[in-house]
C-alpha cells in the first residue's frame, strides 16, 4: 500500500486508512513508523489507522477539545448525531472522523496545535508558514 499510495518526502506526513483484518492485525487501532527511520526506509514512512477506531470511554487522541463519538459516521449526516454523554455533538465534520470528503472541512485548534509541535519534533524544521493547514480550525 505505501509503495504505491505514498506522496512527498521528508516534510509531508502520509496518513492511510484501513480495516484490520485477523491476519493483518486485529486488536490494533493503528501503528506508524518511526520518524527517525525515514532516512533509512523512506518507502516506509506513514501513519496507518483503523477506519472503525472510536468510542466513549478512554483517553481518547490526547488532544481535549474533541468530541467523543461511539462510532465513526458514513456518508454526510442532515443532522449531528450526539452518540456520548461527553460535552460536544460527534466531530462529523472533522478530518478525522469518516464522513465522505465533501462533508469534512474541520480540524479543532487542539489538533493544530498537535500536528505543528509533532512536526517541529519529528519532521525537518521548517519555516512557520509551511506548515499552515488547509482547513477551517472548529472551536
Amino acid at each position: 500500500m505505501k509503495l504505491v499510495l505514498l506522496v512527498g518526502g521528508p516534510c509531508d506526513l502520509n496518513i492511510y486508512s484501513v480495516g484490520f483484518n485477523s491476519e493483518s492485525g486485529a486488536g490494533l487501532l493503528g501503528y506508524a513508523t518511526f520518524p527517525w527511520d525515514y532516512t533509512t526506509n523512506p518507502k516506509d514512512d506513514g501513519v496507518v489507522i483503523q477506519y472503525s477506531t472510536g468510542g466513549c470511554a478512554g483517553s481518547g487522541d490526547y488532544v481535549d477539545d474533541i468530541p467523543a463519538e461511539a462510532m465513526p459516521a458514513s456518508g454526510c449526516p442532515e443532522t449531528i448525531p450526539d452518540t456520548c454523554s461527553q460535552s460536544g455533538v460527534d466531530p462529523i465534520h472533522n478530518y478525522m472522523d469518516y464522513t465522505i470528503d465533501s462533508c469534512m472541512w474541520e480540524f479543532t485548534r487542539g489538533q493544530m496545535n498537535r500536528t505543528r509541535s509533532q512536526m517541529a519534533v519529528y519532521r525537518l524544521k521548517l519555516p512557520d508558514s509551511s506548515l499552515n493547514i488547509p482547513a477551517t480550525v472548529y472551536e
